[in-house]
């Protein structure tokens, strides 16, 4: 085992995916292939948004920075939590690299055909003050 003085330093993100409405007209466009969507969506939901989330960063962080900049950041979703209707987030990356998965989150702006944004609400050095963080949150 390495000594924790030799280890690499990870840096913990939390974040929010924040869901905005299509408009009018293509909601009525769409309205039949959304209802048909949303009874396959509920079944596997939560796990479809898991990979999803997962599979949208690393190509946005593959298309930015290259495969040897991936490399460095060390970049992973490590959980992926649905809280009524917001999803929340853990990255986890090397503390060198916050920056550059900062501004990889930023550009994401589709989930599943929908517009979304990335809400980044705490940078740490542990997922327990993370994680604690959420249960408060959850509380109020």
């Amino acid at each position: 085992m390495i000594p924790k003085s030799l280890r690499e330093k990870k840096r913990y993100i939390l974040c929010r995916l924040i869901k905005f409405d299509m408009k009018k007209e293509q909601q009525d466009f769409n309205a039949t292939n959304k209802i048909k969507q949303n009874m396959h969506c509920s079944e596997k939901s939560e796990e479809n948004v898991n990979k999803e989330i997962r599979i949208v960063f690393q190509k946005n962080v593959f298309s930015l920075y290259g495969d040897i900049g991936a490399a460095k950041m060390q970049a992973k979703i490590i959980e992926v939590k649905k809280e009524k209707e917001d999803i929340f987030f853990i990255l986890m990356c090397n503390y060198l690299s916050v920056g550059y998965a900062e501004f990889a989150l930023a550009n994401i702006k589709e989930l599943n055909n929908q517009k979304i944004t990335v809400n980044i609400i705490k940078v740490s050095g542990t997922q327990k003050k993370l994680k604690q963080y959420l249960n408060v949150k959850e509380k109020e």
